[in-house]
């Protein structure tokens, strides 16, 4: 029996001032309703968008929401993600409690926002800003009892309605198995192609990587192509796969280990050699995987005790330096459960 969840929904808006709340609120909205979430769950997400818009306009310099959602299904979930570059918050437990507000620092109205979330983490450190993330639906906590945790975020690029990128996390009794599809171009029929590829992807949740990419290979000829990785995280082992342009790391301190992917573009009837790389996973490993609307040259050591966080606060600071606003962009991060510490309601 497998459960799980595919990511196709990735918008981001500037929150510079209050005549852009309405806008941020709106796009949450909108959100919900594409990942098919309840009246309730829907009301939630304005609200907390509401009061996370207002933080940005008044306190935080460079803000900016980042709205994430599912496809509709069982394991649906919208994610509210803000960020800035600002003073951060000097007392974050302080911050949380009913009635804080501070003119120089974002906070006010955050304990509203834990209480509406079906999960929520915030991650605030000297000299890097805040990110805050809310997550609502049935599908909130983003993982199965025991196993591990992924975590992303995406967006499309600048001007675009559809994102190209997207993701998908599936688990079963083989364990954990994620992949992300980068469909080639931008728009409507990149979105296709990316389609297509994670609609493979969910058919083949029980292949090993290798074979996995071999069917949506299959399934994606005669269409625009996509390159994309999988891996599957189980039992301190991980296998991975890549095929194309898919960035790849294993590791949260010190150098990671960078893992290869290899050459070519799926569905394009050109030869490929999809490979599986079997390598130790188990505590202090994540796996960090991106599109190439992301920059390569991040460093985690910049956010000393992101790993105990929610794996989306990791992927969300990876997004708010490296980003490059010319492309579609995705970032998915899996963690093992003792890295976690993520406030679920």
């Amino acid at each position: 029996m497998t459960a799980g969840f595919t990511v196709t929904t990735g918008w981001d808006v500037p929150v510079g001032d209050e005549s852009h709340i309405h806008g941020a609120v709106a796009m949450a909205d909108a959100a919900a309703a594409r990942a098919g979430l309840t009246p309730p769950e829907r009301a939630s997400c304005v609200l907390i968008a509401a009061e996370l818009a207002t933080n940005l306009s008044r306190y935080a310099r460079d803000g900016r929401m980042v709205l994430t959602a599912t496809d509709p299904g069982p394991c649906s979930w919208v994610q509210l993600v803000t960020l800035d570059s600002g003073p951060g918050i000097p007392d974050v437990e302080a911050a949380m409690a009913d009635g804080y507000s501070t003119a120089s620092s974002l906070g006010g109205g955050l304990g509203a926002c834990r209480r509406a979330a079906g999960a929520f983490d915030l991650y605030a450190a000297p000299g890097t800003g805040t990110v805050v993330i809310a997550r609502v639906g049935a599908g909130s906590r983003l993982d199965q009892p025991l196993a591990a945790r992924a975590g992303g975020i995406m967006s499309a690029r600048p001007g675009e309605q559809e994102s190209g990128d997207g993701w998908c996390a599936w688990w079963g009794a083989a364990g954990l198995t994620v992949t992300i599809v980068d469909g080639l171009g931008h728009g409507p029929e990149a979105a296709e192609a990316r389609n297509a590829g994670l609609r493979s992807a969910a058919g083949e949740v029980c292949a090993e990587p290798a074979a996995l990419l071999t069917g949506m290979n299959r399934r994606l000829s005669g269409g625009r192509g996509a390159v994309a990785a999988a891996a599957r995280l189980d039992h301190g082992k991980l296998a991975f796969c890549g095929v194309g342009n898919i960035a790849a790391r294993l590791g949260s301190t010190g150098r990671p280990h960078g893992l290869v992917s290899s050459m070519g573009t799926l569905g394009v009837a050109q030869p490929i050699r999809p490979l599986d790389t079997m390598l130790p996973w188990g505590a202090g490993s994540a796996f960090i995987a991106h599109t190439d609307g992301i920059r390569p040259g991040w460093d985690l050591s910049r956010y000393p005790g992101a790993t105990a966080h929610d794996p989306a606060i990791m992927a969300a600071l990876i997004w708010r330096d490296a980003v490059t606003f010319t492309d579609d962009s995705a970032v998915i991060v899996v963690v093992p459960p003792a890295m976690e510490a993520v406030h679920e309601r």
